[in-house]
């Protein structure tokens, strides 16, 4: 609807036996944002906390960081670190495309 860019802030647990290395499981976002971006020339800025989760359904998950940025081209434009202790402040220059606003149909 003519947004250019879209901020998706998320809280990425994974259970405590979980391995990084085996499965960092970073395509999911990957394969979810790219095309986005691409087919509706929009940034998406992704950003993820830190830390284990004290309370509720997910206690004693780690969130593991990860943050992503993707341009309007569908591009990965920067990934901050990955795991429990990640914690790391990114920055970019995000360079907008004015466009003009569509509707809320798929009909590209």
């Amino acid at each position: 609807m003519g947004a250019y860019i879209i901020l998706s802030p998320s809280a990425w647990a994974m259970p405590l036996d979980h391995d990084y290395e085996t499965d960092p499981y970073r395509t999911t976002w990957q394969n979810a944002y790219e095309p986005i971006c691409r087919i509706f020339k929009v940034w998406v800025i992704r950003v993820s906390n830190v830390g284990t989760i004290d309370d509720g359904e997910w206690k004693g998950w780690n969130c593991i960081g990860c943050s992503l940025a993707f341009n309007n081209k569908g591009e990965e434009v920067i990934q901050g670190p990955y795991g429990m202790n990640s914690d790391t402040i990114l920055y970019i220059n995000v360079e907008l495309q004015v466009r003009p606003a569509r509707d809320t149909n798929w009909n590209w």
